[in-house]
Parts: structure tokens; C-alpha cells; sequence
């Protein structure tokens, strides 16, 4: 900050023994919140004890400022906001800088953004600094935020939230700047527990947490039986632990419940629906029989073989069977990329999994081909025999 703009805020006066205020110091907090490199949520307060605070000290020519220290920070570390508090009357300050360590977080190379209501503070970029004016100044307002849905994350640590740009993952460091991330190995999870639970490893469950499990929420942790001994001794070291649950009885609880019930009646509800689209083409081929023999008639009599009555038949299942599994194929595709990626089906949460919304090619393809080998087969099992059990005297028979 710059010693005019402080001097010219807040001149030097004498202390009054009466009040904490030592109006020769600047009276304003900052506070910052960060992620530190071991993947946990900080806040320190700079300066630390603002009401008892001695006016900032020299840092260069015409600048004065604080400086406190980072704990956690000895890797990297990620900056999340900055708050800032006026102690105590209005004035306005010069802001030169702010940062941690060597990275400056104003400007858009932090990737950190102003905000603030202009009713409350007022702040104005301009020359590298920050023009701050605090016209509600014994409350705290945010000052810099992350503008991104996910949180930056110091990228020597494990357990990153990912956000992803098509198909590329995408890691936010501390600089603001999006890095692509390497993927070097994958592990098939379950992603929900009922309706509204989460599959995490308790490793990136635990990275964040702040001890705080609502009063109307049960939690449930299921860990494998090779869980390494000290993440389920942090885990209970939260005191928010309960009764020990193996799987088995944590499935079959999960089983019994009414989201699971409601489950497994959706999934029957689809069976019907497939037995009755089944049922349907079998129905509609024994329906054309009479009128498919009556055809075969007719072309015997034209002169047409045995033999290309058959391959035309052949030809027609063909083509049913390869429009049905083209047709069913994008409609599986098109419906569960929708409905994946527009439902509200859980809350990831802050450090959730990135979920994969696009439809698996080998469930889809595999579906698809079934559908239309049955339509395929149907058809060609029913009409295959139409030419040779369709003699010319039936269209006589007929005409009776």
C-alpha cells in the first residue's frame, strides 16, 4: 500500500488509552482463504491481529505493508477469495499489491476476480493496483473470488477436483491458468448410493473436509478391507464416526430402503415395456401371413422362384433388422447423453467425482444389435417358408 494514501486515510495521532485503535496503523483486514498443500481449507488473516496491529511497516520507497505466513504452504498452494474488513471509519486506500509468495493476485494472471457491491466497497483497478474504498467498513466483503465452478487446486497434491473441456481434463493451478492433466490409470466406482450418496475413496472424501455433517444427514462410509490403517484412524479421529458396518450390511440396507425398491420396479416397469414391444412384432408378423401368402401367390404365378421369393424375404428381415438397430441405437445414445447430463441425479460436491455423462458404445452397441437381430430374425422366421406354402391355386382358393 502506499504510505500517502495511508497517511492521508488515517493520519498518526496519539493512541487513546480508552480504545484498541491505534489510528496510526491502517485499520483493514484481509482475509484469505487457500487451499494448502495438503488439500485442506485455510483462512489466515493478514495482519493477524488487526485491532492490535503497529502501523505497517516500510517495504519500499513511498510503500508500506503486512506480511504473514502461509501454514501448509511449503509445496503450493491454491487461492480460493479474499475478504477484506474495515476496522474502523471511511477513507480510501491505495492497494499496490497482493500475494503469496512470488504469484501476484491482483490482475488476471491470478485468475482471481474483483467483486464486491459498490454500496459496500468500491474497488477500481487501475496501474498494476487496487483503488479500495470500504463505504461499510466494520463488516467483511468479499474483495477477489474464483470465478470457476471448481476450486483451484495446488497440483502436487492427490484427490484434484477435475473440470473437463470436451474430452480433456482440465486442473486450475495457483497462477489461474487451466493445465491438462495426464491420465495414467482409471478405477471402475459405483457413483451413488441410493439417489443422493456419493462412492468416494476416503482419501479425497477427507481432503476439504471441515468437521461439519448436518444435523439431518447420516453419512456412510464403506471402505475395503485393504483401506490403509491411518486414513480410517483420521477418519475417526473427526468424532463423526458411528456403529462399524461391513458391506455386505451396508448393501443390504441399502437394499431394503424405498429408493431401492422404487429401483428395482423402474427396471421391471422396462421389462414389460420390452416383452410388450416383442410381443408387438410377433403380432404384426402373424397378422401379414395371409396377405404375405397371398403375395407369394401372385408372384408364382408371375413366373417368380421359390428360391428369390426366399431372398427377397431374406433381404426385408435384413434391412428391418439393421434399420431397427440403427434407430434404437441413436435413441439410446441421444436419450441417456440427455438425461445424464441434465438431471440433477446427485450433488458431487466440492471435491466430487467428474462424472462421465457419455453413454458406453459397447452397452449401447451390444443393446442395439439385439434389437435388431430379434426384429431380423422374426421376421425372416415367419416369412421364409411363405414361397414354398404358397402355391398359384390359393389365389383361386381365394376367389371363393
Amino acid at each position: 500500500m502506499t504510505a500517502e494514501s495511508v497517511d492521508h486515510a488515517w493520519p498518526r495521532r496519539e493512541i487513546n488509552t480508552n480504545s484498541d485503535l491505534d489510528y496510526g496503523f491502517v485499520p483493514l483486514q484481509f482475509t484469505l482463504n487457500y487451499v494448502d498443500d495438503s488439500g485442506d481449507s485455510q483462512l489466515v488473516d493478514v495482519p493477524k491481529n488487526a485491532e492490535k496491529a503497529e502501523r505497517p511497516s516500510p517495504v519500499a520507497r513511498g510503500l508500506v505493508g503486512y506480511s504473514v505466513p502461509l501454514p501448509g504452504c511449503t509445496r503450493a498452494c491454491a487461492v480460493v477469495s479474499v475478504d477484506v474488513r474495515g476496522l474502523t471509519g471511511f477513507g480510501r486506500l491505495r492497494v499496490t499489491e497482493l500475494s503469496v509468495g512470488d504469484r501476484p493476485l491482483l490482475g488476471a494472471a491470478s485468475g482471481l476476480t474483483p467483486v464486491g457491491d459498490k454500496r459496500t466497497v468500491h474497488a477500481v483497478s487501475s496501474d498494476g493496483g487496487l483503488d479500495l474504498e470500504l463505504r461499510d467498513p466494520f463488516s467483511t466483503h468479499p474483495l477477489l473470488v474464483w470465478p470457476h465452478e471448481t476450486d483451484p487446486a495446488a497440483l502436487v497434491t492427490p484427490g484434484l477436483r477435475l473440470e473437463k473441456s470436451g474430452r480433456q481434463p482440465l486442473a486450475y493451478g495457483i497462477d489461474g491458468r487451466a493445465l491438462p492433466v495426464r491420465i495414467t490409470g482409471q478405477v471402475p466406482a459405483l457413483p451413488l448410493l441410493g439417489r443422493g450418496g456419493l462412492l468416494l475413496d476416503l482419501g479425497t472424501a477427507l481432503r476439504g473436509a471441515r468437521g461439519q455433517i448436518p444435523a439431518d444427514t447420516i453419512s456412510v462410509v464403506v471402505a475395503r478391507a485393504d483401506t490403509p490403517a491411518i486414513v480410517l484412524a483420521k477418519l475417526r479421529a473427526t468424532g463423526a464416526t458411528g456403529t462399524s458396518q461391513t458391506v455386505a450390511q451396508t448393501l443390504d440396507r441399502i437394499e431394503r430402503t424405498g429408493t431401492a425398491k422404487g429401483t428395482r420396479l423402474y427396471l421391471l416397469i422396462a421389462l414389460f415395456a420390452l416383452l410388450i414391444a416383442a410381443v408387438s412384432v410377433v403380432a404384426a408378423t402373424v397378422e401379414q401371413r395371409r396377405e404375405r401368402r397371398t403375395e407369394a401367390a401372385a408372384l408364382r404365378v408371375a413366373g417368380v422362384g421359390v428360391g428369390e421369393i426366399a431372398r427377397g424375404y431374406r433381404g426385408e428381415a435384413q434391412a428391418l433388422g439393421l434399420s431397427v438397430a440403427v434407430a434404437s441405437g441413436m435413441a439410446v445414445w441421444i436419450g441417456c447423453r440427455a438425461l445424464l447430463a441434465a438431471l440433477p441425479l446427485v450433488d458431487p460436491g466440492e471435491f466430487g467425482l467428474v462424472f462421465e455423462v457419455t453413454p458406453d458404445v459397447g452397452v449401447v452397441t451390444g443393446l442395439s444389435a439385439a434389437a435388431g437381430l430379434f426384429v431380423a430374425l422374426v421376421v425372416f422366421g415367419s416369412f421364409r417358408r411363405i414361397g414354398r406354402s404358397s402355391p398359384p391355386r390359393l389365389l383361386r382358393e381365394g376367389d371363393r
